[in-house]
């Protein structure tokens, strides 16, 4: 008799008291093993492409905190920022009023981004003002925490834009943000 009719017959001759649980437990071991048929050691491409649907559940939680939120643009690595991990550019209030946060993997890196920010605005400012820290209660409301790391500057820009602008630091987050200073255009 070959043996698998063999093991049918005695299979179906066992009392169901044994063969649910048998059945139960080869079940559990099919649905187990079927979620491992995936690579090891998965690798992600990192792209500098704009995605329109790549967002950051802190970022998006600072930003819904901003009144007359519109324009917004999501990005998602970006290739010459070290250690980016999402940014967003949103324009915000009337005229030329707009913020960038981008959200970095480590405080070291968002350091980095934050200087070269500073030195932006030192090459074009024409005064320097206090900064008002802005977006700190939406870091801290999205966070749950106040930022260890704390810093900013701010600047009045001149010529064509007419722009309050500064750059923010709270521990991997970056902001920079401009308000136009006369809305009814560039002068």
């Amino acid at each position: 008799m070959n043996p698998i009719v063999r093991m049918m017959k005695r299979y179906i001759k066992m009392p169901l008291k044994y063969a649910l649980p048998l059945l139960f437990i080869s079940a559990l071991v099919l649905v187990s093993i079927s979620g491992c048929t995936s690579s090891a050691n998965p690798t992600a491409t990192p792209t500098a492409t704009p995605a329109a649907t790549a967002t950051d559940s802190l970022i998006s939680k600072m930003m819904a905190q901003v009144p007359n939120v519109r324009d917004v643009a999501w990005w998602g690595h970006i290739g010459n920022k070290t250690g980016s991990i999402s940014q967003v550019n949103f324009g915000y209030g009337t005229g030329g009023d707009c913020a960038t946060i981008t959200r970095f993997n480590t405080v070291a890196n968002a350091t980095t981004e934050y200087n070269n920010q500073v030195n932006a605005i030192k090459s074009l400012s024409v005064r320097s003002e206090t900064p008002n820290f802005w977006g700190l209660s939406y870091f801290k409301n999205a966070t749950g925490h106040a930022p260890t790391t704390q810093q900013a500057i701010t600047a009045y820009v001149g010529g064509d834009y007419q722009q309050h602008q500064s750059a923010i630091q709270y521990d991997n987050f970056v902001l920079f943000y401009a308000h136009d200073d006369r809305p009814n255009g560039m002068g």
